[in-house]
């Protein structure tokens, strides 16, 4: 495994456990967020402390922290691509979407992330929605 994308794998894993003292770790003071749509989350989210508020936002939608399913990492010097799926059962009625996340890392530390919807935007925009 890529030292990379443990990195990314160790931050799915703390950010679905809400443990912030190992996202501390494992993202840069500066990194900035990119989230497409038009929904309670869409924009950039610039620094350490306005990602953590992207991810309470999470928490204010929907109750709880959320980690896509992903179905398989790739990873390089620079970036780590992760393909994952989403859904979430809303009143009976299933909400799904692809994406395509893109982390850029430097020192070990995710600087950047790109996430991608690459089927299914309005099911996405609508699970994010308040």
């Amino acid at each position: 495994m890529h030292p990379n994308e443990l990195v990314v794998r160790e931050m799915l894993t703390a950010h679905g456990n809400a443990d912030e003292d190992r996202l501390v770790e494992l993202l840069a003071d500066d990194v900035v967020y990119h989230v497409p749509g038009n929904n309670g989350l869409s924009g950039d989210h610039i620094g350490r402390e306005q990602v953590f508020h992207l991810w309470e936002r999470q928490v204010e939608i929907i109750g709880r922290r959320f980690v896509p399913e992903f179905s398989e990492i790739l990873a390089c010097e620079y970036h780590v691509v992760v393909l994952a799926d989403g859904a979430y059962e809303d009143a009976g009625r299933m909400l799904e979407w692809r994406m395509a996340n893109v982390y850029h890392l430097r020192d070990g530390r995710i600087t950047e992330c790109w996430i991608g919807v690459i089927d299914g935007t309005d099911d996405f925009d609508q699970f994010w929605s308040p």
